[in-house]
């Protein structure tokens, strides 16, 4: 199991992967082309049949949404049609893409096209978590909040941007139609969870074997922790998760006072 962006970044990955992505001539902003622009058919089709070969069993893919509306909105010069496609290849090489990635709270975005969302991912089996919107400083996004005076002490919401480690809590509501309890409220609705042990909703032993294959190749060290983490993670006893940063005190709701 590895990230694509390690190849972006320099970071360590699989020889063989390092050696395919190179192979088929992508590398830098030609690879965030290939994976968030075009879909070409057959450099998708060659990307993800590499991929498995090499070893990988899953693909996270950041896919936002599946309200076209809210797609051209970002400016993610991707279609509906091309993510189906793109989750379409996967399945036919046994490629997992359960924790693909969404959001919610664009700037306008209503009830229903939440829901879309929400319910294309319990159509294809994939995890409905979304992040919450959240402006960064120098982004267009940011300078908008400003303007419209959803931002009105930098200081302190850079703070909280800051102390939240991640984008699963509410910091700025950019919609038009919701307060924050609607929104978060909302989100939490739909939230969807899958397991990386079935495939299209039913128990596959091939997946359990698998995991198991990747739990007993790992340093003893990592065994540990892995074990360790998902044994608390059972006994209800919480973890720090992306946000490990940030004060578990604070954590008490999705929207901050």
């Amino acid at each position: 199991l590895f990230g694509l962006h390690e190849f972006v970044t320099g970071r360590p990955c699989s020889s063989t992967v390092l050696a395919y992505l190179v192979f088929v001539g992508l590398s830098g902003d030609g690879l965030s082309d290939l994976c968030n622009s075009e879909y070409n058919k057959t450099w998708l089709y060659k990307l993800i049949k590499g991929l498995k070969d090499a070893g990988c069993s899953q693909i996270g893919f950041g896919l936002e949404s599946i309200d076209q509306g809210i797609l051209d909105s970002i400016n993610k010069k991707t279609t509906v049609e091309q993510i189906e496609r793109a989750l379409d290849l996967c399945d036919r090489h046994g490629l997992d893409y359960g924790s693909s990635s969404f959001m919610v709270g664009y700037i306008n975005e209503s009830e229903e096209e939440i829901v879309k969302s929400a319910e294309f991912c319990r159509r294809r089996y994939l995890r409905y978590e979304p992040h919450f919107m959240t402006p960064f400083p120098g982004t267009e996004l940011y300078r908008y909040a400003l303007e419209k005076g959803l931002i009105t002490d930098e200081l302190e919401y850079l703070k909280k941007l800051a102390l939240q480690g991640n984008t699963s809590h509410l910091l700025v509501n950019l919609t038009s139609g919701m307060s924050d309890e609607q929104l978060v409220a909302l989100r939490e609705k739909h939230l969807y969870y899958t397991s990386p042990y079935r495939v299209k909703g039913k128990l596959s032993w091939k997946k359990v074997l698998e995991k198991a294959r990747q739990f007993l190749a790992l340093p003893v060290r990592l065994m540990v922790e892995t074990f360790v983490r998902k044994a608390r993670t059972l006994a209800g006893i919480k973890t720090e998760g992306a946000g490990g940063s940030a004060a578990a005190e604070q954590r008490y709701s999705n929207v901050w006072d």
